[in-house]
């Protein structure tokens, strides 16, 4: 869905784990968003 705000952010990735962790089922329906979250985790 292009009108979903990313909120993923490569500079700051506690962020997206933080966020991955509150927010598991919302990161869920956006699968993008998720497999982006995962690689970061990965990469840190």
């Amino acid at each position: 869905m292009p009108s979903a705000p990313r909120r993923i952010q490569i500079d700051r990735p506690i962020d997206v784990v933080f966020d991955f962790f509150t927010h598991p089922a919302k990161d869920q329906k956006r699968g993008p968003d998720l497999d982006t979250a995962k690689a970061l985790i990965e990469a840190h």
